[in-house]
């Protein structure tokens, strides 16, 4: 990858690479950029291998990114809006002795005078007209570390090598999907979550220009503005994304549009068939993947027809491992089950990291190694349920916590929520289980938009699809789910409104 984007820097010149704040930026003023940074790192340089990196959506912190990766160095992003206790966390896990930011304006008083010794500011660095440089680096080096929720209440460090991200790419490649440097992708994520790097990192491969979302934005309303004005034909997002466009639907029509890629959440079938006639002449892939293997490791050509796609309860097919890839579904004794059964996903091969760092607790129960083939090989836990089904495809069932008992029965949530957006008016449903002040497990089923003359009939079409016990409790209306920072439907807040 890393011989990949500088040979694609070189190479394009005065092509745009970026579109920031309604700035088109080329790559020869890129290419300058990263060349003055990597002088300031390698003059600073005391042997770390690992920066961090403030993560700005400006021109500098994309460039000293790829500064870093062309080092051969390690980054770990860190988001400004956070809070100060988590990311002081991640400096110190990661023992972070230098960390990048493009303007000191972007920091609390509180991070600049406990963390003034490590700053270096990247946006009035003299210009001089320099070389990139690439050093020479090991496939186990590591690329960077991302810091991911973890159940203590600190985040966990998920350290990729740059094995891991060479292997992504050549996978992801060997698809043969027609990208080129004449494409125009939309990145939306915040830089602390992995699905950026694909949306950024790809394009600079092959050339092509990468349209951002400033901070000051409302997200989703100026990546539609992106995706309209500037004919934007690549774009990968969380299908929360599109569920806050569906009002729109009849009105959208992108036919600059040649692949569209969903990830990071459960992308239900209905969506696809809706979606697709937004974006008539492109091609929808269903993508799944963990941080822990490097963006996503599983890929699903949809064909946008309701009887032609599979799914499971509604929810597309994951489809199969991409090279390099090994999976495993095992039961609660980590054996595998025959194919056809469910139990837990677990991930292995070129992609997947060996464990998190300077945390061998909880390496100790999510990752676990067996002799298979004649050697020994690590699997990552996933937590989610699948299933295989007689094609070689996997099919997701739920998580592992989304999974509950209730008098004795296990239920899975994303059942309830399939049979409730089966009806016309439903446009998104999520199904929590909370614990009474008694200990009884009670459902409430939440539900957009808001119509609450409709709860009657809701749980009546509830009542002649699912047995008594699966029944909501009650159902609650809201006009939109609120989103976490990735854009994804935050559960945690859900929980909140029930005091859970």
């Amino acid at each position: 990858m890393i011989n990949k984007l500088l040979n694609s820097i070189n190479q394009n010149h005065d092509k745009p690479a970026f579109y920031i704040n309604s700035q088109e930026i080329s790559y020869d003023d890129f290419s300058n950029i990263v060349a003055n940074i990597q002088q300031t790192i390698l003059k600073s340089n005391t042997g770390n291998n690992v920066f961090g990196i403030i993560t700005n959506d400006d021109i500098e912190t994309y460039a000293t990114i790829v500064a870093l990766l062309l080092l051969g160095k390690c980054f770990v992003p860190i988001d400004p809006k956070h809070p100060n206790d988590r990311n002081f966390h991640i400096i110190d896990q990661a023992e972070l002795s230098h960390i990048y930011c493009s303007d000191k304006s972007f920091l609390s008083d509180m991070f600049l005078s406990t963390q003034e010794s490590k700053l270096i500011f990247t946006n009035n660095l003299p210009s001089s007209s320099i070389d990139i440089v690439q050093n020479k680096f090991k496939g186990e080096d590591l690329a960077y570390i991302l810091f991911t929720s973890g159940t203590t209440g600190f985040p966990k460090g998920v350290p990729i090598t740059y094995n891991n991200l060479n292997s992504f790419l050549n996978a992801f490649l060997s698809y043969g999907y027609d990208f080129n440097s004449s494409d125009r992708f939309l990145q939306i994520f915040d830089l602390t979550f992995d699905l950026s790097i694909f949306s950024y990192l790809f394009p600079l491969t092959i050339g092509a220009c990468i349209y951002t979302i400033p901070k000051n934005e409302i997200r989703y309303s100026y990546a539609y503005t992106l995706l309209e004005d500037h004919r934007i034909t690549c774009a990968l997002t969380v299908p929360s994304f599109v569920n806050f466009l569906k009002p729109y639907f009849e009105e959208i029509d992108l036919p600059d549009v040649k692949y569209w890629l969903f990830c990071g959440e459960a992308l239900q079938k209905d969506l696809v068939i809706d979606w697709q006639k937004c974006i008539p002449k492109g091609k929808i892939l269903n993508v799944y993947g963990p941080t822990e293997a490097t963006i996503f490791c599983t890929n699903y050509e949809c064909l946008g027809s309701p009887d032609r796609d599979k799914d499971y309860n509604g929810i597309v097919c994951i489809g199969k491992p991409m090279p390099g890839v090994e999976v495993l579904i095992v039961d609660e004794d980590l054996k595998e089950v025959s194919k056809g059964s469910t139990g837990e996903l677990c991930l292995s091969g070129l992609q997947t990291t060996k464990g998190y760092i300077k945390n061998p607790d909880r390496n100790k129960t999510t990752f676990f190694t067996i002799e298979q083939d004649g050697e020994t090989k690590t699997y990552y836990r996933t937590g989610d349920l699948c299933f295989m089904d007689q094609d070689g495809d996997l099919m997701f069932a739920g998580r592992l916590d989304s999974q509950v008992k209730i008098q004795g029965f296990r239920v899975e949530l994303s059942e309830i929520e399939n049979h409730a957006r089966s009806l016309d008016f439903v446009s998104d449903a999520v199904a929590l289980a909370v614990s009474d002040n008694r200990g009884n497990t009670l459902i409430h089923l939440f539900i957009t938009p808001f119509l609450e003359n409709k709860k009657d009939e809701i749980l009546k079409h509830l009542r002649n699809r699912i047995p008594e016990y699966m029944v909501p409790k009650d159902v609650h209306f809201m006009k939109t789910f609120p989103l976490n920072v990735n854009g994804k439907t935050d559960k945690k807040e859900l929980s909140k409104l029930l005091g859970a």
